[in-house]
């Protein structure tokens, strides 16, 4: 039985012959694998939660590396500059703009903690010295109260003394006369020793006179630099006391009560009276100083200029304008007046025709 020709048939079979050759080809030229295609997820198989890309989680982790560490190493925009500490110079200030953030920060830094221990210091050193005055016044006060009543007890010394010279002299009297003389030196070894002692208390209350003036002439000091700030500095202080002293001199004062006596007195030393003093000594240098200047003589110009009022000067066109309307008035006014006589002109002649003239 012979086998009937199908075209389909025949065309299968050279399809796959041509597929055979192809395959041979690409194994002849090394090889070709088709990478495998990756399940399509659908609705109804969901999802297990890993990757679909073995290589995805790399690139995930890579760029999110990068994003933090431009976050952390890049500084922001709106930092604001850091200014130069105070009391430097302009060209200071102008150098210090050009250090790196790190040097700037640490000079201001080291800048703030200086000047918080300068206002730290110099707060205490102003609590010290309140401690200090407050002390200095409470022994001045003692020193007065003592002061009063060591003069008390030099004048009971002074009248003990007095007495015991009296009983003195009546015992030599009566030692002369009996020939007993101990009673009489038993009296004179009492003198000695109250004419001793009231010597050491006059002693004593001189050297708390010395210790009271000193002291008030230390807080006087210290009211003159409250009072004058430039007296701060030793020198100026010394020069401008010195000034102040030959000013009151000047002005008929005795050079002993002004300078005072060595020993006996300190002078003028109080804090209100050199301070006014000081205040007429400037404000007479200053009126000297005024009447020394030389009077500012104007010399007289004839045929002076026309004074403009103050305001905008007039423009030519508005000058004219201006006598214009002056001039208009005045025709105006002229006419009226001209106009008004008329009138009573016939007015007048009305009454003469009807015999009221």
């Amino acid at each position: 039985m012979t086998e009937q020709f199908n075209p389909r048939i025949a065309e299968a079979q050279s399809l796959d012959v041509a597929a055979t050759a192809a395959q041979g080809i690409l194994d002849a030229l090394g090889g070709f694998d088709e990478p495998e295609k990756a399940p399509v997820q659908t609705a109804e198989e969901p999802d297990d939660g890993q990757p679909q890309d073995d290589e995805a989680p790399e690139v995930i982790e890579a760029e999110a590396s990068d994003s933090e560490e431009t976050v952390t190493t890049d500084e922001p925009d709106d930092v604001p500059a850091l200014e130069a500490p105070n009391g430097w110079s302009k060209e200071a200030k102008e150098a210090f703009k050009t250090w790196p953030r790190e040097a700037q920060a640490e000079m201001v830094r080291r800048s703030t903690e200086q000047e918080q221990l300068t206002s730290r210091q110099s707060q205490e050193a102003t609590e010290r010295r309140k401690i200090a005055d407050a002390e200095l016044q409470a022994a001045t006060q003692e020193r007065q109260y003592f002061a009063t009543q060591l003069n008390g007890f030099v004048q009971g010394l002074a009248q003990m003394v007095q007495q015991n010279q009296t009983s003195l002299d009546t015992l030599a009297s009566e030692a002369e006369r009996t020939g007993d003389w101990n009673p009489y030196f038993m009296a004179k070894h009492k003198l000695e020793q109250s004419q001793q002692a009231h010597a050491q208390a006059v002693q004593q209350g001189q050297l708390l006179k010395t210790q009271q003036m000193q002291q008030e002439i230390q807080m006087n000091a210290r009211a003159l630099e409250t009072s004058i700030p430039a007296w701060k500095d030793g020198e100026v202080a010394k020069k401008e006391l010195s000034e102040v002293r030959e000013f009151i001199v000047s002005q008929g004062i005795p050079r002993e009560r002004v300078y005072g006596v060595p020993g006996q007195s300190a002078g003028i030393y109080q804090a209100p009276l050199l301070v006014m003093a000081r205040d007429a000594m400037l404000y007479r240098r200053q009126i000297d100083a005024i009447k020394a200047q030389k009077p500012l003589v104007t010399k007289k110009v004839d045929g002076k200029p026309p004074v403009q009022k103050p305001g905008v000067a007039s423009s030519k066109a508005q000058l004219e304008g201006r006598e214009k309307a002056v001039l208009t008035n005045r025709q105006r006014t002229t006419a009226k007046a001209k106009h008004g006589a008329a009138n009573l002109n016939a007015t007048a002649d009305r009454f003469k025709a009807l015999g009221l003239g």
